[in-house]
């Protein structure tokens, strides 16, 4: 439900510009957005009734959807949409442009911690973290179990799906680990950034890279050509025991796939931050397959990171509203094109 719009507590331009979100930040962070703007909370962005005046941005917090109906929604008044966080898979880009919408997000500031996240997840499933807490907590244990093995990065071959910002990050924390690198995206990378990875390895197509690595690490966005990129198709060509790691988008892998190949033992394992939808329903099969291990998409939830979220979409907005260069916006150049 709504709830009432907080009086501003810092007296500014943009002051009086009412800001609905999908979701609360916690209170520190909340307390920021209050300090600058009117906000009010309002699941999915329906527009709030009794609004005091009309809303000029949606920011978009938990990632509820953002279509051309919720912008419509909102009578023609919304300037700028701006993301908390990187991808933007949830807002119609193409909607917010034809409505001349600003669309904002936060490139760059994540990065590291999203990558410390992939090597949480890879390393937890390596050496099977999860399950160790769990038997060293059982009473029945009685003494170590010398037959308890593990898989070892130092050696491996991590295979990157998408080398862009995050991927780069991932791959270079794994070479630390004393892992080889191979990479599959659309062009290759640089030679110079081939040669700082260790000279990491491109593989020209996914089934590729997908038989010549122990571990998968699923770094890219998605989009309409990558939705579905993992399916059981390609979940066959993995090497036997190789383990996928998803920092992406649930929506890259057949979920149904991914839970059935763990369960007739085809895959050694899963380990994601991500899921579609999140979260996952009560009894999905994902949820109940071995060998399995899921993060509620957690990823840039490092207190560091996600005030330096929160400050580049307020400054974002900030920027939009005062017809300024935006830092970080995918179609203020369309939108700039498109008016002049």
């Amino acid at each position: 439900a709504a709830r009432a719009p907080h009086k501003p507590m810092a007296a500014s331009g943009t002051s009086r510009v009412l800001v609905v979100q999908d979701a609360a930040f916690p209170a520190e962070l909340q307390a920021a957005v209050d300090a600058r703007f009117r906000s009010v909370i309002s699941p999915g962005f329906a527009p709030p009734p009794g609004l005091p005046e009309p809303a000029q941005v949606l920011l978009s917090a938990s990632h509820d959807a953002v279509t051309g109906d919720v912008l419509d929604a909102f009578g023609g008044t919304i300037k700028v949409v701006s993301n908390f966080g990187v991808g933007y898979d949830h807002i119609d880009e193409a909607a917010c442009t034809e409505r001349g919408v600003l669309l904002g997000n936060t490139p760059n500031v994540l990065t590291a911690a999203t990558a410390e996240m992939a090597l949480a997840l890879l390393l937890a499933h390596a050496r099977r973290v999860v399950e160790g807490d769990a038997r060293s907590r059982d009473p029945s244990l009685t003494r170590i179990d010398t037959s308890w093995m593990s898989k070892q990065v130092a050696g491996s071959t991590v295979g990157i799906v998408g080398l862009g910002r995050i991927g780069h990050a991932v791959a270079t924390r794994c070479l630390a680990f004393g892992a080889s690198i191979a990479y599959h995206q659309r062009h290759r990378a640089p030679p110079d950034q081939e040669a700082s990875l260790g000279d990491a390895a491109w593989c020209e197509t996914l089934h590729a890279l997908l038989a010549s690595s122990d571990f998968v690490v699923l770094c890219c966005s998605c989009t309409a050509e990558t939705r579905g990129l993992i399916s059981s198709a390609q979940l066959s060509c993995m090497r036997p025991g190789a383990v996928l790691v998803n920092i992406g988008r649930g929506a890259l892998v057949d979920q149904e796939a991914v839970a059935l190949a763990l369960e007739r033992g085809a895959l050694g394992g899963y380990a994601t931050d991500v899921t579609d939808p999140e979260p996952l329903p009560e009894g999905h099969a994902l949820l109940r397959a071995p060998r399995c291990i899921i993060t509620p998409h957690t990823g840039s939830a490092t207190v560091r990171t996600r005030k330096a979220m929160l400050d580049l979409a307020l400054a974002n907005i900030a920027a939009a509203l005062a017809g300024s260069t935006m830092p970080a916006s995918p179609n203020q150049d369309a939108l700039a094109s498109k008016t002049a």
